[in-house]
């Protein structure tokens, strides 16, 4: 039996966009950490970066780790390619390390939202999925080409956004936020935003916590739907300079009827 509030989620995609989907069988949930400067708002994505620059062609081509130990282990990346008429396909596959040295992604994306070890040994150094730069010691230089970083000592990425393809529909259920600091008075604030295909990023809520108030989380009521070919984002701003936080959102992927669930 299908949960009432899919099935309202499903006449809305139909109501709004004219096409019918099905359940996907799948629950989403993306989440992220960054230790933020107070002045900027920033992704949460665990990168020095304020935001993800997005490409327009699949132009994400390599991996490398700042660690040489790191060579022979294996990581599996997700992400999206683009075609000339902007439509976005899921897709993974299986990197295999060569520490410092770069390494092809198999197949080039333009969206790539999570990264982990597949392994059975711990990964050591920075873990970088990029666009074509120079490269030192297996960090690339140029900020704006990078697109995931699995930081040391973890072991996945932790990028508070993600896309969707251009059979895929989103229904957005819940949104979270907290501060990992046990110390002064911070209060931080997380915009959640959606960018459409050839569009710019919208907000659609947001929400504030502080390190007095523990986690702050929201249920979604009617779900959000995230439209296919979007991609979406958590925008973050605190009131202290470098304090860690984190945050997320969860939901339902629906699929085009016409499609077989894979």
């Amino acid at each position: 039996m299908i949960d009432p509030r899919v099935e309202d989620a499903i006449d809305l995609v139909r109501d709004t966009y004219g096409v019918t989907v099905k359940s996907k069988n799948k629950v989403l949930f993306k989440y992220g950490a960054d230790t933020l400067s107070s002045a900027t708002p920033a992704m949460l994505w665990n990168h020095t970066s304020a935001e993800e620059t997005l490409p327009t062609t699949n132009s994400i081509t390599t991996v490398s780790s700042s660690a040489a130990g790191d060579s022979g282990k294996t990581t599996v990346v997700e992400g999206h390619t683009i075609d000339t008429d902007g439509n976005l396909s899921f897709l993974t596959q299986v990197v295999t390390l060569l520490g410092t040295a770069e390494v092809p992604l198999g197949t080039p994306l333009a969206r790539i939202s999570r990264q982990y070890n597949s392994g059975s040994t711990v990964l050591v150094g920075d873990i970088y999925t990029y666009e074509a730069d120079t490269v030192i010691a297996g960090v690339p230089q140029t900020e704006a080409k990078i697109h995931l970083k699995i930081s040391a000592g973890k072991q996945q990425s932790q990028k508070a956004a993600t896309s969707f393809s251009s059979y895929d529909y989103f229904a957005m259920s819940g949104i979270y936020g907290t501060v990992l600091e046990k110390t002064g008075s911070i209060i931080t604030s997380f915009e959640y935003q959606i960018r459409s295909s050839g569009g710019v990023f919208l907000p659609v809520g947001d929400l504030a916590a502080s390190n007095s108030s523990g986690t702050v989380a929201v249920n979604i009521d009617p779900f959000v739907i995230v439209p296919a070919n979007s991609d979406v984002r958590i925008m973050a701003t605190s009131s202290s300079a470098s304090k860690s936080i984190s945050g997320g959102f969860f939901g339902r992927i629906l699929t085009l009827e016409s499609r077989d669930l894979v």
